[in-house]
């Protein structure tokens, strides 16, 4: 019963489309034409709506970038702030890199390199500098090494992948860029990001803060442009007031 009644429609979807197509050659079109205009009628309608999505998202985009800038601002004056007790923020800032120290490698930071970072507080200028863009896709891990810069009024504003970070890179001064080197977007992104910083001609630093401390691998992000490379929170500490205070000059 059922293959009949489908033999039954097809039969009568045939004669119905034959039928239509003689109507329509009568009036001088037929049913390929009728089918190719409609086609026609249908892409312009469907870039049509492609167009308007892309309005939206280009302006949720956009709304977001601003959102994302003022946010900027306020963190960097929150920082501004903090520089004024940059000085007296040293066992504060200490901690903070102690405790990333740990969980880096399960030992405490060296007592010479706390004597390092006590050393350079006590001659780090850092008022007013510009954030810091910091790009890594795991913000969990960076928490205390973000803390230890902003308890010594440095700015950092975080973003997870390069796409996002160029974005923030066109049209707005940051004092270094830290990158990681794998993420989701591949196993040596940073690098991805330092070539498309370098091809879009930002002069801005770039350090990357990797887990590994393996003197080749420092190697090749010197000779690559980079200005650093370090799987320590202290070294990354180090080398940021170094970058900063040489854009002062």
């Amino acid at each position: 019963m059922t293959i009949t009644l489908i033999l039954a429609i097809l039969w009568g979807a045939g004669t119905l489309a034959f039928d239509f197509e003689t109507e329509l050659a009568n009036i001088g079109l037929n049913l390929t034409s009728l089918l190719s205009f409609a086609a026609t009628a249908f892409a312009i309608v469907l870039a049509a709506a492609i167009y308007h999505i892309q309005s939206e998202e280009a302006a949720n985009d956009s709304e977001r970038h601003r959102a994302v800038l003022e946010k900027i601002k306020g963190t960097s004056f929150a920082a501004a702030e903090s520089a004024r007790s940059a000085h007296t923020n040293t066992d504060e800032i200490l901690r903070y890199l102690n405790e990333a120290q740990r969980n880096r490698t399960g030992h405490d930071m060296n007592p010479s390199r706390a004597s390092e970072v006590t050393e350079s507080l006590s001659s780090m200028v850092v008022d007013k500098v510009a954030p810091v863009l910091w790009v890594d896709d795991d913000p969990a891990s960076i928490v205390l090494e973000r803390a230890a810069l902003r308890a010594a009024g440095i700015a950092t504003v975080w973003v997870d992948s390069t796409s996002r970070a160029l974005d923030l890179l066109d049209g707005n001064e940051f004092g270094v860029v830290i990158t990681d080197m794998g993420r989701r977007e591949g196993p040596r992104e940073g690098y991805v990001l330092l070539e498309a910083m370098q091809d879009q001609r930002h002069r801005t630093p770039v350090i990357v803060y990797s887990g590994s401390d393996r003197q080749e691998h420092e190697q090749e992000a010197l000779s690559r442009g980079c200005a650093g490379a370090t799987s320590d929170p202290t070294r990354l500490f180090q080398l940021v007031r170094r970058e900063l205070q040489r854009d002062r000059g």
